[in-house]
């Protein structure tokens, strides 16, 4: 657990972290848009066209405070092949609306 500290007093193993900003990014038009774009977007490797693979895969990024997406990492894995066409798509994104903490735009 974290220590209680005293004005001015600071401990190296202290961390401070923001968990959330105020206002979360969005995807231009709302999750909605967002669902429209990877149905549009995310194409079945034809390597897997007879496969039974089923299943999802996880990817994490952050956006940036331009709205940018970095970062782009596949947190849970299905297939190579699956996994490069989602982190693929998550790349082809339009520029998200960012995250914003106290009215500022924040990386998140």
């Amino acid at each position: 657990m974290y220590d209680e500290l005293t004005p001015n007093e600071v401990k190296p193993q202290t961390r401070i972290f923001v968990c959330c900003p105020e206002e979360m990014p969005k995807f231009p038009g709302g999750h909605t848009k967002l669902m429209e774009f990877l149905s549009e977007n995310v194409r079945w490797p034809k390597d897997l066209e007879d496969s039974c693979i089923q299943g999802r895969v996880v990817v994490s990024f952050v956006v940036e405070r331009d709205g940018s997406i970095t970062e782009v990492k596949v947190s849970k894995s299905l297939d190579p092949l699956l996994d490069a066409e989602a982190v693929r798509v998550v790349k082809l994104m339009p520029k998200w609306s960012p995250g914003r903490l106290n009215g500022e735009a924040k990386r998140s």
